[in-house]
């Protein structure tokens, strides 16, 4: 199998994903990054190969990436099948950012917003967000390797949610292969509907606007996620 097949298996994206480089770094000198420069350095240079390591295999597989353009991003969440469902534009650091709320119909709300490096870029960035749904894995599944935060629920349905930047379409693949989406919703999410802007007005309340944008919702999704 050739290095460029290898990383492109579910198995060597994994790996890739979950790689710790400066651990990787420091089992391979014995000492410490926090106390060896040699060591620091290596972890640093190990962090950026297999960044681009990650970023060429997404590509080939035409799922997200760090600093993925917004026109490429939605062509991506639109084929998986998302839809959109709220956008709020915003005035942002260096100019017009928007928010945005996506949803699929197996229960799955994704939520980021964008940020304009300057005006001269073509077009924004995803700046960060989340997709948040329930979860039941199969049988025998580790989650751990599935799973990224969240919480069990009595129910044995996992309510947990993902970083949407990188490899969006590879994650929730890995959870619909070992488990299955469930809804209406089980449990309570923390749900955080604000972009970042919203964090620079002193004392501003992320509950109240997280429940008065949930209230912007399509019914349908309204009805699966419950109250926030």
């Amino acid at each position: 199998m050739s290095e460029s097949t290898a990383i492109t298996t579910d198995e060597g994206l994994r790996h890739l994903l979950q790689t710790d480089a400066l651990a990787v770094a420091e089992t391979v000198t014995g000492k410490s990054y926090k106390e060896d420069d040699a060591t620091q350095s290596l972890g640093f240079l190990m962090h950026i190969a297999n960044g681009d390591a990650k970023r060429k295999a997404l590509l080939e597989r035409d799922d997200t990436t760090f600093s993925t353009s917004l026109s490429r991003y939605q062509r991506i969440i639109s084929n998986y099948g998302f839809r959109e469902v709220l956008r709020i534009p915003f005035e942002g650091r260096y100019g017009p950012d928007t928010f945005f709320i996506y949803w699929h119909d197996d229960g799955l709300l994704l939520k980021f917003d964008t940020f304009g490096w300057d005006q001269d870029e073509s077009e924004p960035n995803v700046n960060g967000g989340k997709v948040h749904y329930c979860w039941r894995p199969n049988e025998d599944v580790n989650r751990w390797d599935l799973t990224n935060s969240g919480q069990m629920t009595d129910s044995g349905v996992w309510a947990g949610d993902h970083d949407c930047r990188e490899a969006l379409i590879f994650n929730l693949e890995q959870l619909r292969a070992n488990g299955e989406f469930v809804k209406p919703w089980v449990g309570r999410h923390f749900l955080w509907l604000l972009h970042y802007m919203d964090t620079k007005d002193d004392g501003y309340d992320y509950k109240a606007i997280t429940t008065e944008r949930a209230a912007m919702l399509p019914v349908d999704v309204r009805e699966v996620i419950g109250s926030v």
